[in-house]
């Protein structure tokens, strides 16, 4: 579903890379989380 998502946003607004970076941090974010939680 991320992936539809991210295909559709890319297709409609041609994503600009700064929009992907965005989009990137935000999943990065929760992946930092985890990994200080030990929970990895």
């Amino acid at each position: 579903m991320n992936t539809d998502c991210l295909d559709i946003d890319e297709i409609l607004l041609k994503a600009p890379k700064k929009k992907k970076t965005k989009k990137k941090k935000q999943e990065v974010r929760p992946l930092s989380e985890l990994v200080k939680r030990g929970g990895a």
